[in-house]
């Protein structure tokens, strides 16, 4: 009997569905070629997920780039869906989904409209639909916040989720991302003043103890994820917020991890149905 149960755990761990934020430096065809095994890296990294959030995507094109090399050789089916490019200046982004298309739909997706010009970058979200999972529809909404407006804009992230959700008539609503929520941007009392903290519908998965810098020489928590919604709170694995350290996964120089970003992507898992 025992044998059986824990076959089945782990048979439930092994289905569950993996999620990841990726800040992946000024992604674009450009510098995508410029660093030699970029590509693969980047490739080996995000295949390990069935939904990926992308900041920092420069052009539309290094990501499909991307996309392309992960769907060779058997290793797809993955598709991507972009936001309009966003941005107060001449430098501007676009955020993106990456998701494989045989665990999970896109039924939807909606670029936050920040009449009040709150963001810098105005958040990207999408629906999603997963029957393989325990939470089958579920809103994540990607994020890139400005460094030195982390404060403010984390704190109107409560009025971004009263409007998605209605948008999607959905409160399972996951913030994800950059937040640059730590280290010079942000302290910690003023994180935990911050109405996106203080407001109890409002679960933080990563602490500020973690490190989601690729660099060696900052120890920062800058990238987070926040879940909204008793079902969505109840879907995820516990303990599965996490950083993937890919320098020391795959064996690479700090040269090369560098070049691949100077964030580490952070990943979580839902539970099975």
């Amino acid at each position: 009997m025992k044998v059986v149960v824990c076959a089945l755990m782990v048979l439930s761990v092994a289905e569950a569905l993996n999620i990841a934020a990726f800040n992946i430096k000024r992604l674009s065809e450009n510098t995508l070629n410029s660093h030699a095994g970029r590509l693969q890296s980047l490739v080996t990294i995000l295949r390990r997920y069935d939904i990926i959030s992308v900041e920092e995507v420069m052009d539309a094109y290094g990501l499909a780039d991307v996309v392309k090399s992960m769907n060779s050789h058997g290793g797809g089916p993955y598709a991507m869906i972009k936001s309009a490019k966003t941005g107060r200046t001449s430098y501007k982004e676009y955020y993106a989904f990456v998701y494989r298309t045989d665990r999970v739909q896109v039924r939807g997706s909606y670029q936050y409209h920040d009449v009040h010009d709150w963001f810098e970058r105005e958040p990207f979200s999408a629906l999603f639909h997963a029957p393989s999972s325990q939470l089958s529809d579920f809103v994540i909404a990607a994020c890139h916040l400005k460094p030195d407006q982390a404060k403010p804009e984390i704190g109107h992230l409560v009025d971004v989720y009263t409007d998605i959700s209605n948008h999607y008539n959905n409160k399972n609503v996951m913030f994800d991302g950059d937040f640059n929520a730590d280290c010079s941007y942000l302290s910690t009392s003023a994180l935990l003043q911050s109405p996106l903290y203080q407001d109890h519908r409002f679960q933080w998965l990563l602490s500020s103890s973690v490190d989601t810098t690729a660099s060696h020489h900052t120890n920062c928590a800058y990238d987070r994820f926040v879940v909204a919604g008793a079902e969505f709170q109840a879907a995820v694995v516990p303990g599965s917020a996490t950083v993937y350290n890919f320098e020391t996964a795959l064996h690479l120089t700090f040269t090369q991890a560098y070049s691949v970003s100077d964030h580490y992507p952070i990943e979580m898992k839902l539970k099975s149905a």
